[in-house]
């Protein structure tokens, strides 16, 4: 049975792609305190190779998502990260930089106690470091993300329009 574990989809310069999401909360106007950015972004294979979904049959398995069964950042693993079932959507080298680097103090964290031994892995949406596979909390949370990341944009909604030249040229 084909799905979104079998195959490969390939997309080509000049093709078209389908792209629906849902706002969790109020986005842009008429509200005036809903400003908004909507970001998509694509990663490539040779910027993080063996990038794949994961295969395990069993629905409720954390081995869907790479780097290990457990949830803190240490429990990430380079050797569970390569297993084939378990799905890939960031490489390992860029999430054990992301647990390992010292957190951006400058970001807001809405007063929240973050766990200061986390690294960038602790947020002020999750200030514990709870990890889910191989994805940066920081760099998910905070755009544009002031570290070197594998992301690529490829469109930014913003519901703020002085601020599209600010993201031409980022």
């Amino acid at each position: 049975k084909a799905g979104a574990q079998e195959g490969v989809m390939y997309y080509y310069h000049g093709s078209e792609l389908l792209v629906e999401w849902t706002v969790q909360h109020g986005c842009g106007y008429p509200g005036r305190n809903t400003d908004c950015q909507m970001i998509i972004q694509y990663m490539c294979d040779s910027d993080a190779p063996e990038l794949r979904d994961g295969r395990d049959p069993d629905a409720s398995s954390r081995r869907r998502t790479a780097g290990g069964d457990n949830t803190n950042p240490e429990g990430a693993n380079a050797e569970a990260a390569r297993e084939r079932e378990r799905g890939r959507h960031e490489s390992f080298a860029s999430y054990d930089s992301c647990r390992k680097r010292s957190r951006n103090k400058g970001l807001y964290t809405a007063g929240r106690n973050l766990n200061q031994n986390k690294g960038a892995a602790a947020t002020r949406q999750n200030t514990g470091g709870t990890r889910r596979g191989l994805e940066c909390p920081e760099e998910r949370d905070y755009y544009p993300y002031w570290h070197p990341t594998e992301w690529r944009d490829a469109a930014v909604f913003t519901s703020i329009p002085r601020h599209c030249e600010y993201y031409r040229r980022e």
